[in-house]
C-alpha cells in the first residue's frame, strides 16, 4: 500500500509533539461483545485475544498467574511500515515489549509479560536519514495474545481517544489520567468512525471489517485497496484539540473537480461522514503492487553505473544528452512503452543540458548512482485515467528527496512513467514561514506566516539571437475564489507578484495568515505594511477559514506567451496539492532550522560591514575586497552553519535574496539557490553561487560563468527551505533590509 503515516517531526515550542501529515484511513464495523479477536469484541482491543492465548482478567479483577502473552499484528500505512519497530506502552507509561524492524509485510509479534498493566498503547515507529520520526499508534483495552493492527485507521481512533486529539500523547494521557480508556469506550469510538465512512465502505463492497483485530495482507485488495482511497490527516491545533480532515483518494471527474472529504476538530460532538451522494471511483485493486514494482524498476536502473545507463561519454563524472541516449533495458522499462522520449513533464523531458536541467536529468550523473525510490503511495487518479503517486527518493548519502510522479497503465497492465504531458513549469505547496529580522534591531518584528508558494519557472527563448522571456504573465484561480498573477523579471529565478508601486516583487509565495513570535510586538499585525516586499491576503484569513480547505485543494494556471496581452491563455494546467497550509495555531507548534550563533555574529555582527543608511540599509555585502569575488558562502569553521531543534524539518535548499545598483541609484533584485543535503549527520553548510540575469549582463555577479558575486551586491534575505513528506514547504528566513516602520 502507498499511504502516508502521521509524522511526528514536529513538536510544540513548549515540548509537545505535534503530529501533522496526510494519512490514509479505513474503518469497517466492529463485532461486538467479549470473545476473542477471532470473534468481535477482543478485536476492539479487550477479552482474552484468539485461540489458546493466556488468561486474562476481563473487567479489572485480579490477574490471573501467567508468565507472558504475545500482541501481533500487521503495521502498515497502506504500504507496509517496513523498517519501522513497534513498542508497546501499559496504563503506567512503562514500555513492556518491542518487536524487531518490521519486514516488507509489516508483520510483527511483541512479548508481554502478565504483569503488564492494562490499558496498553502500541507505537509504531520508524525515523528517516534526515530525522523525520513517523509514527503509527494503536490501542488495546485488556490483556491476552491478540491481534492488533498499527495503521492510520487505529491512529485515528487514537485521536478520539486522546484528551488533547493528538494520538501521539495518549500513552502520557492514560499514565497521568488525563485520558481513559476501556473495552466499551473504544468500540463506542470505532462506530464512530464507521459512521463517518460507511458511503465509502458501500461503495467499495467491503463487509463488517474489525481495523484492529482482523488480518489483513499489504496487496492492495479488498481492506488494502480501501486503505489505498482514504486520507486522514490530523493536526494538532491547541492543548485540546486536533484538526482533523478524512477524505477519499480516487479517479477525479475533471481536472478541476473539487476533492471529497469531511472536516471536524478532535473534540467535536458528533462526526459528519462522507457524502453518501457521490459516485466513487476508488483505485483499482493491486495498484500498490504495481507501485512498488515501478519504485523497484527505478531503484533497478539507479543501481547500474552511468556508463550503462545512457550512451553518451561521461566526463568528470556526468553526461549531456537527449532520451535517445537512455539505453540500459531497466532505465527504459520504468518509461511508457520503454520509451523515455514519450515522458513530458513541466515542460521538461528526459535527457540533460549543460545547465544541469532536464527531467531525469540524474539518469547522466555518478552522483546519483546507488539512489534508491521507496515508499510510494497512491494519491489520486486524473480523469484520463493516469495517476499520481508520490515517493521518496534516497541517495548513497542518505540524502532525502520527496516528489511526485504522474504514472499510466501500459498494454502489459503494469504501471510506468509519462509525466503531467503540461508544456509548462508550472506547481504549488503549502509554504510556512519562520521570518527573523537580525540587523537594525529590529527582532521584535519576526513573525510566523502560513500560505502557498506558487511556482513557475523563469523561462527564456532564442529569437533572432536574442534571449527573451517566454511569458508576459501566468494568472491563477484558487481554491478559494480569487486569482492571483504571477510576472516575469529578468533578475529572478521564477515568475513573483507585483507590489504596489507596479515593480515585480521577489516572491512568490501568497501568505494567508500571519502572526508576530512575540507576544507584546509593536505593530497590531506583520500585514499592517511594515514588510511591503512581501504579498499578504486581505484581509487574513482565520484560522477557522484556513482550516477549512481540503488537503487536495485545485489551483489553475493560466498561461499568457510573451506579447498575450489578452485574456485568452494561451495553455491552462491543473494542480493539487498533497496537504493544505497550516493554521497559525498549528504553526505554532512548529520547530525551525536556526543558524549557529557564531555564524549570526560573523554574518550579521558589527564586522560584516553592513550599511545603516542609504538604500541598503541593513543589508550584508557579498563582495568582500580582502578575497575579492566569492559566492555566497553560509559555513562556520569546525561546526554547522545551522541547526535543527527537534522535529525541525531539514533544509534541502539555500536561498540569497539580494539587491544591487547597475551604475545608478536604481536597486535590481535577485535571487540565487542551491541545493544542500537534508540527511540529518552531513555537514550544514553551503556555498550559493551567483545566477546572472537570465536574458544579459553581469547583474550581481562578477562574470557569466564563475558564480561569484561582484561589487555592489548586498544579501537582504538567507533562507533555509525543506520539504516534509506530504509536500509541505518549512523555510526559516533572516530578513536583512529596513522594515517599513513609519505606519
Amino acid at each position: 500500500m502507498a499511504v502516508s503515516p502521521v509524522s511526528s517531526r514536529l513538536p510544540a515550542h513548549t515540548g509537545r509533539s505535534l503530529i501533522t501529515a496526510a494519512v490514509i484511513a479505513l474503518l469497517a464495523a466492529c463485532g461486538g461483545g467479549g470473545g476473542s479477536a477471532s470473534g468481535g469484541g477482543a478485536g476492539a482491543g479487550a477479552g482474552t485475544g484468539s485461540g489458546g492465548g493466556q488468561p486474562s482478567s476481563p473487567g479489572g479483577g485480579t490477574p490471573v498467574a501467567a508468565s507472558s502473552y504475545t500482541f501481533s499484528g500487521t503495521a502498515a500505512t497502506g504500504a507496509a511500515f517496513e523498517g519501522g519497530v513497534v513498542t508497546v506502552i501499559d496504563a503506567s507509561g512503562a514500555v513492556v515489549g518491542t518487536s524487531g524492524t518490521l519486514g516488507a509485510d509489516g508483520k510483527y509479534t511483541v512479548t508481554i509479560a502478565a504483569t503488564a498493566k492494562a490499558p496498553f498503547v502500541i507505537v509504531a515507529a520508524r525515523s528517516a536519514a534526515s530525522g523525520e520520526t513517523e509514527k503509527l499508534v494503536s490501542v488495546s483495552a485488556g490483556p491476552g495474545n491478540q491481534t492488533i493492527n498499527v495503521t492510520p485507521v487505529t491512529t485515528l481512533i487514537a485521536a478520539r481517544l486522546s484528551a488533547s486529539g493528538n494520538p501521539e500523547n495518549l500513552a502520557a494521557e492514560l499514565a497521568s489520567g488525563a485520558a481513559a480508556l476501556t473495552a466499551a469506550k473504544l468500540q463506542d469510538k470505532a462506530t464512530e468512525i464507521q459512521g463517518v465512512l460507511a458511503p465509502v465502505l458501500s461503495a467499495a463492497g467491503v463487509g463488517s471489517v474489525n481495523p484492529l483485530s482482523d488480518a489483513f495482507s499489504v496487496n492492495g485488495t479488498g481492506y488494502d485497496r480501501l486503505l489505498d482511497s482514504l486520507l486522514v490527516s490530523i493536526t494538532p491545533a491547541s492543548d485540546t484539540s486536533s484538526n482533523i480532515e478524512v477524505g477519499v483518494r480516487q479517479q477525479v471527474s475533471s481536472s478541476g473537480a473539487a476533492p471529497v472529504s469531511v472536516r471536524f476538530s478532535s473534540n467535536a460532538s458528533a462526526l459528519p461522514p462522507l457524502p453518501s451522494s457521490t459516485t466513487y471511483a476508488l483505485v483499482e485493486e493491486g495498484t500498490t503492487a504495481k507501485i512498488s514494482a515501478l519504485l523497484d524498476t527505478l531503484t533497478a536502473c539507479y543501481a547500474l553505473p552511468t556508463t550503462q545507463r545512457v550512451s553518451s561519454p561521461v566526463s568528470n563524472g556526468v553526461a549531456t544528452g537527449d532520451a535517445s541516449a537512455v539505453v540500459a533495458a531497466n532505465c527504459k522499462a520504468a518509461f511508457l512503452g520503454n520509451n523515455p522520449a514519450g515522458y513530458l513533464s513541466n515542460g521538461s523531458r528526459v535527457g540533460r543540458n549543460d545547465s544541469n536541467s532536464g527531467a531525469f536529468a540524474s539518469l547522466f550523473r555518478d552522483s546519483a548512482t546507488g539512489t534508491r525510490f521507496l515508499q510510494g503511495r497512491y494519491e489520486y487518479t486524473r480523469a484520463n485515467g493516469d495517476l499520481i503517486i508520490a515517493y521518496k527518493q534516497l541517495d548513497t548519502q542518505n540524502a532525502e528527496f520527496y516528489d511526485t510522479l504522474v504514472v499510466r497503465k501500459d498494454t502489459d497492465g503494469k504501471l510506468r512513467l509519462i509525466g503531467n504531458q503540461f508544456s509548462y513549469s508550472g506547481g504549488v505547496s503549502p509554504f510556512h514561514q519562520l521570518r527573523v529580522f537580525p540587523t537594525l534591531n529590529q527582532s521584535a518584528y519576526s513573525y510566523l506566516s502560513t500560505g502557498y508558494t506558487l511556482t513557475v519557472n523563469n523561462e527564456t527563448e532564442q529569437v533572432n539571437g536574442q534571449t527573451l522571456l517566454k511569458f508576459d504573465r501566468v494568472e491563477v484561480a484558487t481554491p478559494f475564489g480569487t486569482k492571483l498573477t504571477l510576472w516575469p523579471d529578468a533578475n529572478y529565478s521564477t515568475l513573483n507578484f507585483k507590489r504596489t508601486n507596479g515593480r515585480v516583487s521577489g516572491t512568490n509565495v501568497v501568505k494567508l495568515g500571519a502572526a508576530f513570535v512575540a507576544a507584546n510586538a509593536p505593530v497590531q499585525s506583520p500585514a499592517a505594511g511594515i514588510d511591503p516586499s512581501m504579498y499578504f491576503a486581505d484581509p487574513l484569513f482565520t484560522d477557522a477559514a484556513l482550516a477549512g480547505y481540503a488537503a487536495q485543494s485545485t489551483w489553475t494556471f493560466s498561461y499568457f506567451l510573451r506579447g498575450n496581452s489578452s485574456t485568452t491563455a494561451d495553455a491552462v494546467q491543473v494542480y493539487r496539492t498533497r496537504a493544505r497550509a497550516l493554521t497559525i495555531g498549528e504553526l505554532k507548534k512548529q520547530n525551525f532550522p536556526v543558524l549557529n550563533p557564531a555564524f549570526m555574529q560573523t554574518a550579521f555582527g558589527a564586522s560584516a560591514g553592513i550599511p545603516t543608511t542609504g538604500p541598503v540599509q541593513g543589508s550584508v555585502p557579498l563582495y568582500n575586497a580582502a578575497t575579492g569575488p566569492q559566492m555566497a558562502l553560509v559555513e562556520v569553521k569546525g561546526a554547522d552553519a545551522w541547526t535543527l531543534p527537534a522535529g525541525a524539518v531539514p533544509p534541502t535548499t539555500v536561498s540569497v535574496y539580494g539587491s544591487y545598483a547597475p551604475q545608478s541609484s536604481v536597486l535590481f533584485n535577485f535571487n540565487d539557490s542551491v541545493r544542500v543535503p537534508s540527511v540529518a549527520a552531513s555537514a550544514r553548510k553551503a556555498a550559493v553561487p551567483c545566477s546572472p540575469p537570465a536574458t544579459s549582463g553581469n547583474g550581481q555577479c562578477a562574470d557569466r560563468t564563475s558564480g561569484n558575486y561582484g561589487q555592489g551586491a548586498y544579501m537582504t534575505g538567507l533562507q533555509l527551505t525543506g520539504t516534509a513528506s506530504n509536500g509541505r514547504q518549512f523555510a526559516t528566513h533572516y530578513g536583512t533590509y529596513r522594515l517599513n516602520l513609519s505606519n
